[in-house]
């Protein structure tokens, strides 16, 4: 990230890992002054993407001088594809949420861009980071496209418990996760983030925690796109998606053209995102605080007669 400033581009920030493998004393004090192999000059109006772009695997040279410092330093960096710099991008801000969440409470965080299955055992194996010690957790599905994965999801924040458990020595009551083939946070507080951009099985996961009572939504109502659709073939080798598979509510309600509607909505604009601000964050964390001072707290147990714990 960057900024141009005459007579030269200065580096606002460097993606976390984005250069690993390489000289990677390049940093947000940093003026570029050269770019690429060909030595040519940062000027007023260049494109910086002509100058760092190129076929891969790939080194960049550069010449660059520290903000307040004479003399020029040579430096190298390593090509990466968008993709990877996509990744690394969204594992940042992944990163900053959970910091978000952890400045507001004992709380986790959890993003699923995916209704998947390599994004299912994603959420299973980050429960026992993010939720076991934990007073209350946000799932968070905005820019999350769908697919096919949303129960197992729903097991896991739903599954039903038939009895409670009490650890010898210990006053907090925990489940013996060995009895579950998944673990199981049933008891926990949680919130769901959803937006626009949350479409198809993401839809229903919404829905679903609506309509189970298990968490309250944060955001703005889903695309409101579920149907699934399957391929046919055509005679001149064309293919076109054809709906196959319908989801209703409950009562009977199309979740088709009918999106999650948030039970509070927050926008999310364009000025928010380039300031670094997160209003639908900050707004979930705000009602996971408020459920859980709310929360009623489960009877006492009860010892048999000459029983201590």
């Amino acid at each position: 990230n960057y900024h141009l400033s005459e007579p030269a581009i200065v580096l606002c920030d460097v993606m976390t890992n984005s250069t690993e493998g390489v000289d990677v004393t390049i940093g947000p004090e940093y003026q570029l002054t050269f770019a690429g192999d060909v030595g040519r000059k940062v000027e007023a109006g260049m494109d910086y993407a002509d100058v760092m772009t190129g076929p891969l695997p790939h080194e960049y040279r550069l010449q660059v001088r520290r903000k307040g410092k004479e003399g020029l330093l040579d430096r190298k960096i390593k090509a990466i594809t968008f993709e990877r710099a996509r990744r690394l991008l969204r594992a940042a801000d992944v990163e900053a949420a959970r910091a978000a969440a952890r400045g507001k409470g004992n709380f986790g965080y959890i993003a699923i861009d995916a209704m998947d299955a390599e994004s299912a055992d994603s959420f299973a194996d980050q429960v026992f980071a993010e939720c076991f010690g934990k007073d209350g957790l946000v799932v968070d599905v905005r820019y999350n496209y769908g697919g096919r994965t949303a129960d197992r999801l729903i097991d896991i924040l739903c599954g039903n418990r038939h009895e409670r458990i009490l650890w010898s020595g210990s006053d907090r009551e925990g489940y013996l996760l060995d009895r579950y083939s998944r673990p199981v946070i049933a008891d926990l507080p949680v919130v769901v983030l959803a937006n626009e951009r949350s479409q198809s099985n993401a839809e229903e996961f919404a829905h679903a925690m609506q309509t189970l009572k298990r968490a309250k939504v944060v955001g703005v109502e889903t695309s409101g796109e579920v149907i699934a659709t399957i391929d046919v073939n055509l005679f001149d080798y064309g293919v076109v998606r054809r709906p196959h598979i319908g989801s209703f509510l409950p009562d009977g309600s199309d979740m088709e053209g009918k999106g999650a509607k948030p039970d509070v909505e927050v926008d999310l604009t364009p000025a928010d995102i380039a300031a670094g601000r997160d209003p639908q964050l900050a707004a979930a964390l705000d009602v996971l605080a408020a459920e859980i001072a709310n929360r009623q707290s489960p009877p006492p147990l009860k010892f048999a007669p000459g029983r201590t714990k």
